[in-house]
């Protein structure tokens, strides 16, 4: 098996640099990952209606070419077609909240994303018990897979998983 591929599914501007990079950085740790980050490699400080057009093919390769997308709230509206394309693909998309919640009313699509039955693929990952516990009592995630890990560092095990769960055959 090669590596997972990650697409992370972020806002791109300066203020949510260090929040990306503290939760990507125990995948970007082990080897059995390549994460792509698109705030590295997007010109963050231009408006959206100015991003040069080979960006944004860049980024939708990376996504086509991912395993997984991870979402790290709180994302922009932007964001929306990225999360569109793994409903639409069957890949999985996982989304890591510590206190973020606000997009639980913000971000209605993704909410029904998570909780539709017929898209078996998305799950939301928390390490903060009070956020876990005001997700598990929210009736619109009632058949999304809820998880509480440990701590940050459970992550890729919880990604391998993820990705063991989609790609992997049984026996």
């Amino acid at each position: 098996m090669g590596k997972i591929k990650v697409y992370v599914v972020a806002r791109i501007a300066r203020e949510v640099h260090a929040w990306t990079d503290t939760v990507c950085g125990p995948l970007e740790s082990d080897n059995s990952f390549d994460v792509f980050k698109p705030k590295n490699f997007n010109p963050w400080w231009l408006p959206p209606s100015q991003i040069p057009g080979a960006v944004v093919e860049m980024d939708v390769s990376k996504i086509v070419q991912s395993h997984i997308g991870l979402v790290l709230p709180e994302y922009g509206h932007d964001c929306a077609w990225e999360t569109g394309h793994y409903m639409g693909s069957g890949k999985p998309l996982v989304v890591f909240v510590d206190h973020q919640l606000h997009w639980l009313n913000e971000h209605g699509w993704l909410v029904w994303v998570l909780n539709e039955r017929g898209f078996k693929a998305g799950s939301v990952v928390t390490c903060n018990p009070t956020t876990y516990g005001i997700l598990k009592s929210e009736p619109r995630l009632a058949s999304a897979e809820l998880r509480l890990l440990t701590d940050l560092e459970g992550l890729p095990q919880y990604m391998k998983e993820v990705y063991r769960s989609s790609y992997e055959k049984a026996g």
